[in-house]
């Protein structure tokens, strides 16, 4: 255990909530102060679990993760079930274990003990977007748990963890705030929410789009076309992928295409332990891309020319051999391209896609290029 310079360690700790890349090294320096030899930090919310750790036992929480004992986790469990998220000190196994559980419990004797773990204090904060926040510094088996001056600075500690937490989730909510804020500035509505749809921050332009979506249990974006809603609701669930729909059409009563939904992946620069928005949905009217030239059209779907090429071959009434007699490639080459130009649009018949873009692109006056 090494010595203790708090004004040091608090000066990191208010680093890591600006830097999120900074928190393997605070944990690592806090566990050495603490007397342990390890930390976790990990956030449990509407984006799932987000973590960190230190460089040692880094490998042991992604296995942890890996296999599921996240869900069964006893600690976690036990510090809701009494009651200790957000009390004013740290807490161990003898706050959230039953007398002779330690000996008993499945995640410390078939989990962390064969790795050579087991001991653990840490505290749980609930943020003020619902996610909890914790903090955990572990220790190996044979060292016996953390007591003492070990305990005591913890517990010195624990405001700082606490306000690092609330610091960095205002951040990333103002971050948020920011960007849609920037998209209402250029005419754009747009909403930042978190993988289940739930909404955290919208402009005024997405306010005034009410015919196109509404609320649901509250605080849940739900779009007015019920064929767009699930597709909304598949591309948020697939955030996390490159793959899938990022663009939705919005049709009227008559099925017309009446607007476009972008659905925007937040992209972290590391991992934002405290972001819970997963992405951000943007609103394009028809008329703002129905007089635009087919680039415009192409960007808004994630179209590759080749791809926008045969659905507007599509469209003129050419079959899959002549577009494919016409470009000099091979039949399966266009339907490979039809197929993922269905994919990006949520299109699933080749009519559908036809009538999609007949309605947004303009008919070529010659030869396509």
């Amino acid at each position: 255990m090494t010595s203790f310079n708090p004004e040091e360690i608090e000066k990191i700790i208010y680093e890591a909530a600006i830097v999120p890349e900074l928190w393997p090294g605070v944990l690592a320096k806090t566990a050495d102060i603490a007397d342990g030899d390890g930390g976790v930090l990990f956030t449990l919310g509407r984006a799932g679990v987000k973590w960190a750790a230190s460089e040692n036992i880094h490998d042991v929480m992604r296995r942890f993760l890996d296999e599921g004992w996240m869900e069964r986790n006893s600690r976690t469990g036990g510090v809701i079930e009494r009651g200790l998220v957000g009390v004013p000190r740290i807490v161990t196994e003898a706050d959230y274990l039953a007398p002779g559980q330690f000996e008993t419990d499945p995640m410390i004797n078939e989990f962390l003990r064969p790795l050579g773990w087991g001991w653990a204090a840490g505290t749980m904060v609930a943020l003020p977007d619902g996610d909890i926040f914790t903090v955990s510094i572990e220790k190996r088996y044979d060292r016996g748990p953390v007591r003492g001056e070990g305990l005591e600075r913890l517990n010195a500690l624990r405001p700082h963890l606490a306000r690092a937490a609330m610091l960095g989730t205002r951040l990333a909510l103002e971050q948020m705030r920011t960007a849609v804020g920037i998209l209402g500035a250029v005419g754009l509505a747009a909403v930042a929410v978190t993988r289940a749809g739930k909404a955290l921050v919208a402009n005024a332009a997405f306010e005034e789009e009410s015919l196109l979506w509404a609320f649901r249990g509250g605080d849940k974006v739900a779009l007015v076309d019920a064929i767009a809603n699930r597709q909304l609701a598949e591309a948020l669930d697939s955030i996390d992928s490159w793959k899938g729909q990022r663009s939705i059409a919005l049709r009227g009563k008559d099925r017309s295409v009446s607007a476009i939904v972008q659905v925007l992946p937040v992209r972290r620069r590391a991992i934002d332990y405290f972001q819970s928005a997963q992405a951000i949905l943007v609103v394009n009217r028809k008329r703002d891309v129905s007089t635009a030239d087919t680039a415009i059209a192409q960007a808004i779907f994630d179209l590759t020319a080749a791809e926008a090429r045969v659905a507007t071959y599509l469209s003129l009434g050419k079959s899959i051999a002549e577009i494919a007699a016409e470009n000099g490639t091979a039949e399966a080459t266009v339907r490979n391209q039809l197929k993922s130009a269905m994919q990006k649009t949520g299109c699933h018949r080749q009519a559908e896609l036809v009538k999609l873009l007949g309605e947004l692109l303009p008919k070529p006056a010659g030869p396509i290029e």
